[in-house]
């Protein structure tokens, strides 16, 4: 099995942030990492959660899942929009 580094850093650089987050989210609701958030971490952890709203809306009401990897791309557009 060949290990290309460039995949490495890539899958790093793009869900080393969002389990982060995830994580955060999950922690935040028993108020545990409040304090040890630095500001810079904030606006992604919020935009994090409105995405775990939106998937947990569409799952309740049993939406496809083209939808939502539509969602999914549209959220990342507006993320990398608003930086």
């Amino acid at each position: 099995m060949v290990v290309h580094y460039k995949t490495v850093i890539v899958y790093t650089v793009c869900c080393l942030p969002y389990c982060l987050s995830q994580l955060y989210v999950s922690l935040s609701l028993c108020n545990v990492l409040e304090p040890l958030v630095s500001p810079f971490m904030l606006p992604r952890v919020s935009f994090i959660e409105r995405m775990v709203a939106v998937h947990q809306f569409m799952k309740d009401h049993k939406l496809g899942k083209g939808l939502l990897k539509r969602v999914d791309e549209y959220f990342e557009l507006l993320w990398h929009q608003s930086k």
